[in-house]
């Protein structure tokens, strides 16, 4: 891989992680359980598989 692919590429993750947090944090601030799920299913491909995170979230809230 070249250093312009990577440096592209670095640059998208850094950009997707920061809108991942502005997300999770209006979510948080407006105390929305549906935010809570929004925000797992965009995690949960780059970190477990999705059911995982569903089972994670459902658990948390109750």
């Amino acid at each position: 891989m070249n250093k312009a692919v990577k440096k592209k590429l670095l640059i998208g993750g850094l950009a997707w992680l920061v809108g991942l947090f502005i997300i999770i944090g209006i979510m948080v601030l407006t105390n929305s359980p549906a935010g809570f799920v929004v925000a797992n299913l965009i995690v949960s491909p780059a970190v477990v598989k999705p059911g995982d995170t569903v089972t994670i979230t459902i658990s948390q809230h109750h």
